[in-house]
């Protein structure tokens, strides 16, 4: 009987073998002819099979030059979904079934990977040998700047969940590897072109990512570029901002205090900007900014960086464009709740309240202010400390019917207003019920007596259609139930 099993379990073995062996003739054969389930097919197998020793070796042997160029042939570099499932099949391939990805290094990808690919299988590496210039001509300037931004939130999709093609960012796990492979000891990479493609910026945002391995590869690439800045010729003509580079490089090292530590966007975002504002001596924030750094060895981690200085500008000439550029940091950097507190500990909401009804401030200043607020009420635990510890509500109320405003930046202070009480009410139904707590009493009173002076201004410009929409969605909020909801008991 034993006997007998023993045998039914290696044929069944024998089975599975076969079917593996046949499922990767399938999968290696969409894979060739780019059929249009080519990437799930091969993610797939390359999951399930991933503990089976016999798979791994027949895909170790079978996976040659032509294969991993034909995945990078439709390979973009970027967060949508088929590139995720090309990404994670390439890591597969390299850590799980050990396939040399030298052979394919430098890596290239995309349509015009296919024609250098070519020339280099029918010239070889050392004959047709691609540059990292050449690499980092891929990469679109703007969109890496938009990755820059925006690697952080979530990715936005549509009503179907396809990402929209418009805001798809590049994949960061991709291009900090590929920047550590360009950086190795005596690399033709050029400084400046690396930092002009944003790529030291990207590197920079990337050590607030939630992702560790993210952070890590982000550090990793800042401490592989300063080392190749030390490597460059001090007497070249190209070599002008050099210095100001390895300053800045070690400021960052110096501020750190343990392994990896995941930045504030505040901090990280403005490392970024200053990486692109050394290149510009014109720019007329340059003085200001690059003078933070002469003045300590170390920077604050938990504070907005020279947020006093640039926000309460005495310059005779660029106050304007100093504090518009501080407060275009921190509106791209406001990213979630622990931003907000990082601009907290500056007093930042308050100091900006204060500043956006003065005189010192222009329209585009008050524009810019108005978007961080927007920004700062969509998220609940934000707009929960708004309500109560700024009083926000009464703010917009007091300001709202001045004639010193436009019209556009009324409606906008509507729309912030119905997105805050909008969230108070979202907050007081989920909270815990307490008969002797009445909170959500105070908040919808509040609401009421404040929405009285904001409905006005509303409906006096009703002509515009954001005023009007603004109006419904306040009144809705009104009428809405903010009672704690109570929890059903449960049945004994």
């Amino acid at each position: 009987m034993k006997r007998r099993k023993v045998e039914v379990e290696k044929t069944l073995k024998s089975n599975e073998y076969d079917d593996a062996e046949e499922n990767w003739g399938l999968v290696k054969k969409a894979v060739l002819s780019s059929q249009n389930n080519w990437r799930k097919m091969l993610l797939s197998y390359l999951r399930s099979q991933e503990d089976e020793t016999s798979a791994r070796e027949k895909v170790l042997k079978e996976v040659n030059f032509q294969f991993l160029t034909q995945i990078l042939a439709s390979y973009n570099a970027t967060t949508s979904e088929e590139d995720r499932q090309i990404f994670d099949a390439l890591e597969l391939l390299e850590n799980t079934y050990k396939i040399n990805v030298n052979m394919i290094s430098p890596i290239v990808w995309g349509e015009q990977s296919v024609e250098i690919y070519k020339k280099r299988g029918q010239l070889g590496g050392t004959l047709s040998r691609t540059t990292p210039e050449q690499v980092l001509e891929l990469l679109d300037g703007m969109r890496m700047w938009n990755t820059v931004l925006n690697h952080s939130r979530p990715v936005m999709t549509d009503s179907n969940g396809d990402t929209h093609d418009g805001k798809v960012l590049y994949d960061v796990r991709f291009l900090l590897r590929l920047f550590l492979s360009m950086m190795h000891p005596g690399s033709e990479l050029k400084y400046r072109s690396f930092v002009e493609r944003n790529g030291l910026a990207l590197a920079f945002s990337c050590t607030s990512s939630t992702d560790i391995t993210v952070r890590r590869l982000a550090y990793c690439v800042l401490q592989k570029f300063l080392t190749l800045l030390h490597e460059l010729d001090i007497d070249t003509a190209d070599d002008r901002y050099k210095n100001l580079y390895v300053y800045l490089l070690r400021i960052l090292k110096q501020s750190i205090e343990t392994e990896a530590p995941r930045l504030p966007h505040m901090v990280s975002h403005f490392f970024a900007r200053v990486s692109k504002l050394i290149l510009h001596p014109e720019s007329p924030v340059y003085t200001a900014v690059l003078s933070f750094f002469i003045l300590k060895p170390v920077i604050e981690l938990n504070n907005v960086p020279e947020f006093y200085k640039l926000l309460l500008s005495s310059s005779a000439d660029h106050h304007n464009q100093e504090r518009e550029w501080i407060l275009t940091l921190i509106l791209d950097a406001l990213i979630e709740p622990k931003d907000y507190n990082v601009l907290q500990n500056r007093s930042g909401i308050k100091v900006m309240l204060c500043l956006f009804t003065t005189c010192m401030v222009d329209m585009v200043a008050r524009r810019l202010i108005l978007s961080i607020l927007k920004a700062a009420v969509q998220m609940p635990s934000v707009a929960h400390d708004l309500f109560y510890r700024m009083n926000l509500q009464s703010w917009i109320a007091s300001v709202i019917k001045s004639r010193d405003l436009s019209v556009w930046e009324q409606c906008f202070l509507g729309q912030i207003y119905s997105i805050l009480i909008e969230s108070e009410r979202k907050t007081c139904r989920s909270a815990e019920p307490d008969p002797s707590k009445k909170s959500y009493l105070v908040a919808q009173a509040s609401a009421r007596i404040t929405s009285k002076v904001v409905l006005y201004v509303m409906e006096a410009i009703s002509h515009k259609q954001i005023a009007e929409e603004n109006v419904q969605s306040i009144k809705t909020t009104l009428d809405s139930k903010w009672r704690p909801k109570r929890k059903k008991q449960e049945s004994s």
